[in-house]
């Protein structure tokens, strides 16, 4: 991970997405200097700066500032469009898209945590994409009766503390990401939502969760565990999307 750069630096090549593909960015929120959210400031929206001046902490506003200049400066790279001009909406739930006008679209999602956010890019499907940063998940115990099934209860309360609160990590952003896929965000109650053993446990298989409510919809969907990313970024990470591309490849492009 490099530190904060104004967007100029990171906008100069496009970047060719084959179908199949989906490619994974990492990117730092650290901005020092200020000179990140100074260049990335004006490229945003009108709702986006709404958005930050939202923020109660400056380093929180400052790090939303820098996740969304850096995600239009990559989807610039993509569409081949400006990225002060890319209209970025929002779904029903509160899930960003690309708007209609795009000539050359492409589906994405991003999460952050921290000082670090990770992009997601596919030309075929929407996705979801989440990350949370180790070392925020001391307290997730206290909250699991409100995001795990009775029997995801049942199975963390026989693990030692160092193994639980890791295993809860790794649930959580598997459900948040099938749930950003899906679009709908925690309309649908988490721990309706049940993951396999192998997920909580580090094995980087893909496989589906199951939506208690819905199993014929949760069926439909391929979760991808990122174990590495606990070394690669400091966090658990996890991807979503749709069944039907068969082994989508995944292409880690690195850090912005």
């Amino acid at each position: 991970m490099t530190d904060a750069r104004p967007a100029p630096l990171i906008s100069e090549h496009p970047i060719e997405i084959q179908t199949g593909e989906i490619h994974l960015w990492s990117a730092s929120l650290n901005d020092e200097t200020g000179d990140g959210v100074r260049g990335f400031q004006p490229l945003l929206s009108d709702i986006e700066i709404g958005r930050a001046n939202a923020f109660r902490f400056e380093r929180d506003r400052r790090r939303f500032v820098m996740a969304r200049g850096t995600l239009r400066t990559l989807l610039s790279r993509y569409t081949g469009e400006l990225p002060e001009k890319l209209l970025i909406e929002t779904g029903r739930f509160g899930k960003p898209i690309l708007g209609s006008a795009t000539e050359r679209s492409v589906h994405f999602n991003l999460a952050h945590s921290g000082d670090k956010a990770l992009y997601a890019i596919s030309l075929d499907s929407p996705l979801g994409v989440d990350f949370e940063e180790i070392g925020r998940e001391e307290s997730l115990p206290e909250f699991a009766e409100g995001f795990c099934s009775p029997e995801e209860l049942r199975r963390f309360e026989k693990l030692p503390w160092p193994e639980k609160t890791r295993a809860l990590l790794r649930l959580w952003t598997a459900k948040e990401a099938f749930l950003k896929a899906m679009g709908t965000g925690l309309q649908i109650e988490p721990r309706r939502i049940e993951v396999p053993v192998s997920v909580t446990e580090g094995d980087s298989q893909p496989v589906s969760l199951e939506w208690i409510d819905s199993p014929e919809i949760s069926a439909r969907y391929v979760i991808h565990p990122f174990p590495d990313c606990e070394e690669r970024l400091g966090g658990s990470a996890a991807l979503a999307m749709p069944l039907g591309q068969h082994s989508p490849k995944m292409i880690w492009n690195g850090s912005l």
